[in-house]
């Protein structure tokens, strides 16, 4: 028994302390369309399988811009794609990315999209959000594809839908609430989440809805005291706390 919370508090203390890596900026795969930022180093088999997942994401939106073009030229239209990469968080064993896009193909509208990238550096792989939520928030995975065909994971969670849905309101008028958060409150909400070291918050948006609403669905921030409270794993506070 002390032999296991030993070794449990060892790992939380090593991932709590890992340092951040180093990022590099690949030239932009066309203008206004980022490349994601790489791991320069260390150089390890768990950040190579990183940087892999992002050259493959890279790939992807390469091919897409050419999709995109060749929908709006048979339109005899212009498209136009516009991709931005940020790093919101680099420190306690996690690195997470976000990225947003504005896109025309043709059609009636503009279409936007984004998603995030959270990684778990000492696996070299997506985190695992439900276990790090932990079980008071009973979430479960869902997720689906976003314009440029990569898969995306998000969460759904009947206690992090409605605390969305309160703050929401809280930051807005009567006008909003009765016009987005009614909007938003019609049906089941799935989240992306990722940690924001500038706010020291978990941000979380949700995901995937119509194009009619998907301005309503602004992020929101839950700050290390509101994480404490819903018993989301000391991992990920320690992270977003930083030092």
């Amino acid at each position: 028994m002390w032999r296991f919370v030993f070794l449990a508090l060892t790992s939380l203390l090593a991932i709590a302390a890992a340092p951040a890596v180093t990022l590099k900026t690949p030239p932009p795969l066309a203008e206004r369309n980022a490349a994601l930022p790489r791991i320069a180093a260390p150089v390890t088999l768990e950040t190579a399988r990183i940087n892999d997942a992002l050259d493959r994401l890279d790939h992807r939106w390469r091919h897409y811009m050419a999709e995109c073009d060749e929908s709006a030229r048979g339109q005899d239209m212009e498209g136009s794609t516009d991709r931005s990469a940020e790093v919101t968080l680099n420190r306690g064993g996690l690195l997470s990315l976000v990225t947003r896009f504005d896109v025309y193909c043709g059609g009636a509208h503009p279409s936007e999209g984004g998603y995030a990238l959270v990684y778990d550096l000492t696996t070299g792989r997506p985190v695992n959000w439900i276990a790090l939520l932990g079980p008071g928030l009973k979430a479960h995975p869902s997720g689906g594809e976003d314009l440029d065909g990569v898969t995306v994971g998000t969460v759904a969670s009947e206690p992090l839908r409605a605390l969305y849905l309160a703050r929401l309101g809280d930051a807005h008028d009567a006008t909003w609430r009765g016009e987005c958060g009614a909007a938003l409150a019609d049906g089941v909400l799935d989240f992306i989440l990722w940690p924001d070291a500038k706010t020291r918050t978990l941000q979380i948006q949700a995901w995937g809805l119509p194009h009619v609403i998907k301005g309503c669905a602004e992020p929101v921030g839950l700050t290390v005291h509101d994480l404490k409270r819903l018993g989301v794993d000391a991992r990920l506070i320690e992270a977003i706390q930083g030092p």
